[in-house]
């Protein structure tokens, strides 16, 4: 069982609607589509801008297949299609989810504290 990393982790991703839209998503098979989400998932948790690598190393087959539910046969038949088709990259053996950055964007370590101000804000001025 992989360990995730300790730095602060987005505790979601950004999931476009043009994604239905894209034809070579749609032509994927199911498992390989849920396999690509669950790299976007895994992504969040490494939070190291779309790959899937921790300070203990990176994601392995097993782990895909354990977090996915998925084969460890399958796994490997999938990600090579998401591969080939550009949804994933392989960077130094790790996968990678491509573009990740176009679509997610940079965390902001100020937001909660910006959140916050102006939540007060309103609370004095509703």
């Amino acid at each position: 069982v992989h360990r995730k990393a300790e730095k602060v982790r987005r505790p979601w991703f950004k999931l476009h609607a043009e994604l239905l839209r894209d034809r070579n998503f749609r032509r994927q098979k199911w498992p390989a589509r849920w396999l690509f989400i669950v790299c976007c998932l895994e992504a969040c948790e490494c939070n190291r801008d779309g790959l899937l690598a921790e300070r203990t190393g990176n994601l392995t087959i097993d782990d895909l297949a354990d977090d996915s539910g998925l084969g460890v046969v399958q796994v490997k038949e999938h990600a090579q299609t998401l591969v080939k088709t550009g949804f994933l990259e392989l960077v130094a053996g790790a996968y990678s989810v491509m573009n990740w950055e176009k679509y997610q964007p940079k965390l902001d370590s100020t937001a909660a504290e910006r959140m916050e101000r102006l939540r007060a804000r309103r609370r004095i001025n509703p």
